[in-house]
């Protein structure tokens, strides 16, 4: 039975269990979320703004308006992505826009922990990628990566470590 915060009471033998409904969801939509960015990051090294909002917006509607999250972590959890422009703008986009805007959205849907994590591990798997690039003489030092394929691979990560699999 389902209460009007949204749980799932569990019934094994005398225990009850509450579970959060729908905590797949989130995982659902920002992983069709990351597969198109991805492959707009591969294919023309740019992540359209109409994607952006098509996802962010609702996500940012529904964390404001649908659910029970204090402002505060509403907040904490833009703050990767904030990070992530301002590095853009101090750097002339050697990080691109479109890539803390991403972040901004992983924020918003996933919250601080999640996105920072992701991030923290699609910078280690970015950085052994380039490595490997320089290593083997693919690449030089001024070669410029798509970054949200590794934010995703980051994000997998992530994944598979919470859940356990």
């Amino acid at each position: 039975m389902a209460d009007r915060r949204g749980y799932i009471e569990k019934e094994y033998g005398e225990e009850v269990r509450k579970e959060k409904m729908g905590i797949e969801w989130k995982w659902i939509i920002i992983s069709i979320f990351m597969v198109v960015c991805t492959v707009m990051d591969m294919r023309k090294k740019e992540i359209p703004a109409v994607i952006i909002v098509l996802f962010g917006l609702p996500l940012l509607c529904h964390m404001i308006f649908g659910n029970e999250r204090q402002w505060i972590g509403l907040l904490y959890s833009l703050m990767p992505g904030m990070f992530l422009l301002m590095l853009s703008y101090c750097t002339k986009e050697s990080i691109g826009y479109g890539d803390g805007l991403v972040v901004l959205v992983i924020g918003i849907c996933m919250g601080t922990g999640i996105c920072i994590a992701a991030l923290a591990a699609g910078l280690m798997i970015s950085a052994v990628c380039g490595m490997a690039l320089l290593v083997f003489r693919k690449a030089g030092g001024k070669t410029r990566m798509p970054f949200v394929p590794f934010l995703s691979a980051g994000l997998g990560v992530i994944f598979i470590v919470q859940k356990g699999i």
